[in-house]
């Protein structure tokens, strides 16, 4: 029987490669939302460690990704996949995917993005913490156009500016606006 490396081992490409399967959720009313099957969840991924993994994927920021695992007992993950699939991190220390920065970083001209969307006036760039990332840049909608009419101008705009690009539109007043390959 073949042992994959505990949580947090140095090599995680190594027991990565180890793995027959890989579990991935995502947080909010997935991984979260039910604290029974959330128990019962956290068991079957203990009891099967040996030869599946474990991880996440979501639309926030790795420190507010740790905060909710942590928050919920949540320690044996293999994978994250943040920030709207913009970043992955591998490991219980988060090793960061060098070569997805890398792949991501290709065309990628935030600048040119930014000023193509400044001028539209039913946009704001979202100042919070953990919203502006190296891949992504992100925006409130607000109700002064409707969704409808709104994203085809903010498409009409990014093709102006000959930016590569993909755009994620959710819950009726975010936009995210990330590398062509992410």
């Amino acid at each position: 029987k073949k042992t994959a490396s505990a949580p947090g081992s140095s090599a995680p490409g190594r027991r990565l490669a180890s793995l027959d399967s890989l579990l991935i959720t995502d947080i909010d009313n997935t991984l979260l939302g039910d604290d029974e099957a959330l128990v019962h969840l956290k068991e079957i991924v203990r009891e099967n460690r040996d030869h599946m993994g474990f991880g996440v994927a979501s639309g926030r920021a790795l420190e507010l990704v740790v905060q909710a695992l942590d928050e919920n007992g949540i320690d044996s993950i293999d994978v994250v996949i943040a920030a709207v699939g913009s970043e992955i991190y591998y490991g219980h220390n988060h090793t960061a995917d060098k070569g997805w920065a890398s792949r991501l970083r290709s065309r990628w001209r935030p600048d040119r993005i930014r000023g193509s969307l400044e001028k539209l006036p039913f946009l704001t760039l979202q100042r919070g913490d953990h919203t502006q990332k190296e891949f992504k840049i992100s925006y409130d909608l607000d109700d002064s156009v409707p969704a409808d009419e709104a994203i085809p101008q903010i498409h009409e705009a990014l093709v102006q500016a000959k930016a590569a690009y993909s755009l994620i539109f959710s819950h009726g007043a975010f936009v995210d606006i990330l590398p062509h390959r992410a």
